[in-house]
């Protein structure tokens, strides 16, 4: 009986083994290091990390939700400053900002969410302008959420109660929408996160188990395919496509043990996934380097190698990561 039971361990692990490919071609990134934790003059410790971005310098950014405000970092990590004056209604004040996304010349747009309005900075942390109110209206927002900025100018955000996407120039000028809620391919439910593909389709993620993948449509909302559905009890949360098309998608609803972060390639193959708990913004630099956010800290993940084997134990082990 024991000899039995032997042999069928051996060959239900031979079967996984030679199964392995299918559900991670790479092994998940190494963990490089993490940012300190940072102050506030108040004596308050930073803890509520949300988006990430990356400046043409390799400058890091992220949004402290809790504390409202935007913090700076250089490309190693070090701490440079805050931007923004904390909790409020007043230029340069938020209230519970969630995302921020820069342009070609280094500008920042953050979400300021509960104040219902986007909201512009220079680089280096100059309040510039605003644009959004609470309401359904053309312009005007439900709790915004994710951003980003078109290689064409234009602004790209996540109306997440209003079920939609909004379209913006440069100078927060309305320009169009579309989305209601629902499950269909025109449609939202928990619009979380957007970005662009290398040929400038638009790429979202939406927080609902009925529409929890990855849909492509093009720059006027004309539905064009789903790249990707994730299984089971996964909620993406958080989305960025990296210089060469890779998609990465962060999920925070998991349940204990199970992949947290996935990466995706153009066409939609799940390459490699991996447990990285907390995580609520993820973003891919062109140095290949990726950045997440890990409650009061930023996570700095070396690029992801290709599994060494078809047996790789850095493929089996992201099964449980």
């Amino acid at each position: 009986m024991h000899q039995s039971k032997s042999v069928l361990l051996c060959a239900l692990i031979l079967v996984v083994g030679f199964a392995l490919p299918a559900m991670a071609l790479e092994d998940p990134p190494p963990l490089i290091s993490s940012t300190d934790l940072v102050i506030y003059p108040n004596g308050n410790t930073a803890s509520s990390f949300y988006g990430v971005a990356t400046d043409a310098a390799g400058n890091l950014f992220t949004v402290d939700s809790f504390a409202s405000y935007v913090l700076k970092f250089d490309a190693d990590g070090n701490f440079i400053q805050t931007i923004g004056s904390g909790r409020g209604t007043g230029d340069g004040q938020f209230d519970s900002p969630e995302n921020l996304a820069i342009d070609a010349s280094g500008n920042l747009y953050v979400t300021d969410k509960k104040n219902h309005r986007i909201q512009k900075f220079s680089n280096t942390g100059q309040f510039l302008s605003k644009f959004g109110s609470a309401g359904t209206g053309d312009g005007q927002f439900n709790q915004p959420r994710g951003i980003a900025v078109h290689p064409n100018g234009d602004i790209y955000v996540c109306d997440f109660f209003n079920h939609r996407l909004q379209v913006f120039d440069s100078e927060g000028n309305f320009k169009m929408k579309w989305g209601s809620w629902g499950s269909g391919n025109d449609q939202f439910i928990g619009l979380r996160d957007v970005d662009f593909d290398a040929d400038g389709n638009v790429l979202t993620i939406e927080w609902d188990k009925s529409t929890n993948r990855v849909k492509k449509t093009d720059l006027n909302g004309v539905f064009i395919e789903e790249v990707y559905r994730f299984a089971g009890v996964v909620l993406p949360f958080a989305m960025d496509v990296g210089p060469e098309g890779t998609i990465w998608v962060v999920s925070i609803l998991n349940g204990a043990g199970t992949p947290t972060a996935f990466k995706i390639d153009p066409a939609g193959t799940l390459l490699t996934s991996w447990y990285a708990p907390n995580t609520r913004g993820i973003h891919e630099g062109d140095n290949g380097n990726l950045y997440t956010s890990n409650n009061s800290r930023l996570d700095i993940w070396g690029p992801v190698r290709v599994a060494t084997s078809k047996t790789s134990m850095g493929s089996f082990k992201a099964l449980f990561r």
